[in-house]
């Protein structure tokens, strides 16, 4: 994309742009602080926490629209939406996903639905942190686009 008019822009002590400032020409009638993206049939990277030094992802996740879950590596199981008022969640049962003996898991999703936690069902410590693959290649290519 380029800025709100189609033409690369210029940021000042950096350099000529060609990726969308982020303006909005207009504003709809919803409400932004509402705003929350699809989760499902979405591709998620998921990596292993505490990550690597070298922030590898370990596999690849989808919630399918059916209640399904899919993985790359560690076979499927299936989601539902959780009872929480409060925080945007679902529950997981994955029988693969190490660590071993673990099946149950809670699906802590941020505010725009652009990554989440796994954290097994009764537990604090979070084990696996997924990030949409489109914002993850989002990031590279901004941070590849100066190389000639």
């Amino acid at each position: 994309g380029e800025g709100k008019d189609g033409q690369p822009w210029y940021l000042r002590t950096f350099d000529w742009v060609n990726h969308s400032e982020g303006v909005l020409c207009t504003r709809g009638s919803g409400v932004a602080s509402l705003a929350k993206a699809v989760y499902t049939d979405v591709t998620f990277l998921l990596y292993a926490v505490p990550a690597d030094t070298l922030v590898r992802a370990e596999g690849v996740l989808s919630f399918k629209a059916d209640g399904r879950v899919w993985t790359s590596h560690w076979g499927g199981g299936d989601w539902q939406v959780a009872p929480d008022l409060v925080r945007d969640v679902l529950r997981a049962r994955m029988a693969f996903l190490p660590p071993e003996g673990t099946s149950q898991w809670e699906v802590l999703f941020n505010k725009g639905r652009t990554a989440f936690v796994l954290t097994p069902e009764g537990s604090v410590a979070t084990r696996w942190f997924g990030m949409r693959a489109d914002k993850v290649n989002q990031v590279l290519r901004i941070a590849s686009e100066q190389f000639d």
